[in-house]
């Protein structure tokens, strides 16, 4: 059994926060796209086309100004709220305990419910399927309270991707 148990360090939650920020506008920019090839497609058939072009620059420079606020108004909330994961993982399933308004709120899922498992060098993003860092679980290597990070790489053997910051 491998169990992780503390708080996040300021670097964990700031890389958390801008892989979950890059990860959203990449969403949301391909929306935008599939938005914009709908709305010219309909400027083709209607003689609307001035008026349309105008509002989606608008949107355009709407959606801009509220990403590049919302990412550093993230971090600013990732860093000012305690962050403390106390996540166990056995043999067959990993357990992420939540404490809530004095609420316990477990969560399990089958080690076979992983996708990837990203090495960060300090630590761990534990991603499953039907998602990317938004659906997502840390593990800071310092913060093993149980276990030992050999043991924890041999349960995710295979899914393990090495992303390592490199430092100038």
């Amino acid at each position: 059994m491998v169990v992780f148990y503390g708080e996040l360090s300021n670097e964990t939650k700031i890389d958390r926060s801008k892989r979950g920020a890059k990860n959203a506008t990449k969403t949301f920019m391909i929306l935008l796209i599939l938005s914009l090839v709908g709305l010219y497609a309909t400027c083709v058939f209607e003689d609307l086309h001035d008026l349309i072009w105008i509002l989606m620059l608008f949107v355009i420079l709407d959606i801009i100004v509220i990403i590049s606020t919302n990412t550093s108004s993230v971090i600013y909330r990732v860093l000012k709220y305690p962050n403390a994961p106390h996540i166990t993982i056995d043999d067959e399933s990993i357990t992420r305990h939540l404490w809530a308004g004095g609420n316990y709120y477990p969560t399990k899922k089958s080690l076979s419910k992983v996708k990837k498992v990203l090495d960060c060098g300090d630590w761990y993003y534990i991603i499953f399927k039907f998602g990317d860092i938004t659906n997502s679980w840390t593990c800071q290597k310092d913060l093993i309270i149980e276990g030992t990070i050999e043991e924890f790489e041999k349960l995710f053997e295979g899914k393990i991707v090495r992303k390592y910051k490199t430092k100038d």
